[in-house]
């Protein structure tokens, strides 16, 4: 396979139709982002952090494991990439998971040393 040289001195956004391409900032990106999102009627301000949540929770829903996701974020420890993991999942889906895990391994909750559920 070959490999794609990236020169990190060349911008990644440009403005074009310009006899001389400008860098966009950050903050070109995110107006960009959020204007395309008014447009498109989305009812929520779209910007780059929504992006990259979605990307690690789309990742998470096709079950990539958490070091995969991990690395993916950049992220130096799995308890800030849990977060991505959890910050779309409700209760009531740790819930329904612990209680077919659970059932997987013949466990009831009356069996269980505390009693409880989850």
């Amino acid at each position: 396979m070959d490999k794609i040289e990236i020169n990190i001195n060349e911008p990644l956004f440009a403005t074009i139709g310009t006899d001389k391409p400008k860098r966009w900032s950050a903050n070109d990106c995110e107006r960009a982002l959020r204007n395309h999102g008014k447009r498109a009627g989305f009812a929520i301000s779209i910007h780059p952090h929504l992006l990259r949540r979605s990307s690690a929770s789309l990742l998470f829903h096709q079950n990539a494991s958490l070091s995969v996701v991990q690395r993916f974020l950049g992220h130096a420890t799995p308890s800030v990439t849990e977060r991505y993991y959890l910050g779309n999942t409700s209760f009531s889906e740790v819930e329904r998971v612990h209680k077919e895990i659970m059932n997987d391994f013949d466990i009831s909750a009356d069996t269980r040393k505390d009693g409880g559920g989850v």
